[in-house]
């Protein structure tokens, strides 16, 4: 049987993440014998006034500073070493294989990604897991994959002109907002989730299916005369 080819999550952050990094195909191969690297892309549902988003390394810092600052356990040094972002409402983030990074708490994310979750962490803060003991890092593998030049910028959601969010050769991760009724052209498979407001899709003459925040619904690729109504 085929693999689905995308996993779409709804995040709610309640405390920060770990400082993590992904592989790209290749070095998906090479580590867990998988044809899927992790490429994935968030849209900022919410964000607290103070939420925060470590994204990339901060410009002239190198892949083994950060290694050695989460290594020694100095949690100073490793947010020395990473790039700070406030995130607002709307913005969109097209995370690369490589890109270090860690969303803090106060986010409601939409993430669109491939269908594994390899995740190499860098640094956990140094908490305990429930078993008391610290989180295990992944630092060799992610020295293998850091890309320290990797600075995504935000993307708006809401920015004037007509094309997808994030295109990657994976996925492509596109906005509807209609007041009244939508076409949706065939052809493809979608995954089709309601962030805001509330509506109906439809497609081949079948029953409506009702669309309200959080909900999802797939629509399979010889899906015809798809319609969203809103």
């Amino acid at each position: 049987a085929s693999e689905f080819p995308i996993l779409v999550k709804l995040l709610s952050t309640g405390r920060l993440l770990s400082v993590q990094v992904h592989p790209d195909d290749a070095a998906a191969a090479r580590f867990e014998g998988s044809r899927f690297g992790k490429r994935e892309a968030w849209v900022v549902l919410d964000a607290e006034p103070d939420a925060e988003i470590y994204l990339g390394l901060k410009e002239g810092v190198s892949t083994e500073a950060l290694c050695r600052a989460a290594e020694a356990g100095d949690e100073a040094s490793v947010v020395a070493c990473l790039r700070r972002l406030t995130p607002r409402r709307g913005d969109v983030y097209d995370i690369t294989p490589g890109t270090v990074h860690a969303p803090g708490s106060g986010l409601v994310l939409y993430e669109v990604q491939q269908p594994v979750d390899w995740t190499y962490r860098l640094f956990d803060w140094n908490r305990k897991g429930l078993d008391g003991k610290p989180r295990p890092l992944h630092l060799e593998k992610a020295r293998a994959v850091v890309d320290p030049s990797s600075r995504p910028e935000s993307l708006r959601a809401d920015r004037p002109g007509a094309g997808p969010l994030v295109k990657t050769p994976y996925f492509t991760l596109d906005r509807v907002r209609t007041d009244g009724e939508a076409v949706l052209s065939g052809g493809i498979l979608r995954v089709v989730t309601c962030v805001d407001g509330r509506g109906f899709l439809s497609a081949d003459g079948a029953p409506e299916a009702s669309l309200l925040p959080g909900r999802t619904c797939v629509v399979l690729r010889d899906a015809k005369n798809v319609r969203l109504r809103g």
